[in-house]
């Protein structure tokens, strides 16, 4: 293996036991991972895994609502890796969401090569994250109990990521109406093509009901000037931005 760094990823089912302290189990849950595999010089390797193990826990807690809940274990041996966890801390136990393992002895994991010295000098680190049970520690993380009875999805996850809001005056003419519904069919087509989901109504339950974290506020002064209003409903915070942005806006936030 002369060209390191070199990585592999896979999406699979897997059987291996997790969480058992949790949901203990006679036999092995069958839930879909995501694993990333590389190799690295046996100089580089240790200080790859300490990094990966600082990366993922992040990017995990940039989309819990309760981001300390996900912390890293305490680094265990289990034959010839180091092992780490990530997991969420929930008051009704712990969820394990990733596992972080570094090999220091890559040729053991590959009996069945012929030629071993290609190995020399190489070690590994692999993460496998549980996308089953990744998703059930985000949703537990979003509906917390303790805290309100609301549940709140990072935009990242919401799978509809805006809805809109007409603002209608009592001696507003039917022409002007016409012409507010067709901003918002705009606006609505504008994000689409961008692969943002969005909801049209006018129903406050709805819009709840699908967690949509941001609502698109128009009114006449709308059409004259361009000005906007969203809505964050994490924070129920307002910004006024141009139609023109609107779409910038959006993406870097969800």
């Amino acid at each position: 293996m002369s060209d390191i760094p070199f990585g592999l990823a896979k999406i699979e089912d897997s059987k291996n036991y997790w969480t058992s302290d949790l949901l203990p189990m006679k036999k092995p849950n069958i839930h879909r991972i995501a694993e990333t595999t590389i190799f690295q010089n046996d100089t580089e390797t240790k200080d790859l895994f300490h990094n990966i193990q600082k990366e993922r826990k992040i990017w995990w807690r940039k989309l819990a609502q309760f981001p300390s809940r996900f912390k890293l274990t305490e680094e265990k041996k289990i034959k010839n890796c180091n092992v780490v966890d990530i997991e969420a801390q929930f008051s009704f136990g712990n969820v394990i969401v990733e596992k972080i393992a570094y090999h220091t002895d890559v040729r053991k994991l590959f009996s069945q090569v012929d030629s071993k010295k290609d190995f020399t000098n190489v070690q590994m680190v692999e993460h496998k994250a549980s996308l089953d049970w990744g998703c059930l520690a985000l949703l537990c993380d979003a509906y917390d109990m303790n805290k309100s009875n609301k549940m709140h999805l990072h935009s990242k996850l919401a799978p509809h990521k805006v809805a809109f809001h007409i603002k209608r005056t009592n001696n507003e003419e039917n022409t002007q109406s016409d012409d507010l519904n067709r901003f918002v069919l705009y606006l609505n087509n504008m994000l689409r093509s961008r692969g943002l989901n969005t909801i049209l109504t006018t129903s406050e339950k709805i819009i709840n009901t699908c967690l949509i974290p941001f609502i698109i506020s128009v009114d006449a002064t709308s059409l004259e000037n361009g000005i906007i209003y969203i809505r964050d409903r994490s924070t129920t915070l307002s910004e006024a931005i141009h139609v023109t942005d609107l779409v910038k806006y959006i993406i870097l936030r969800c």
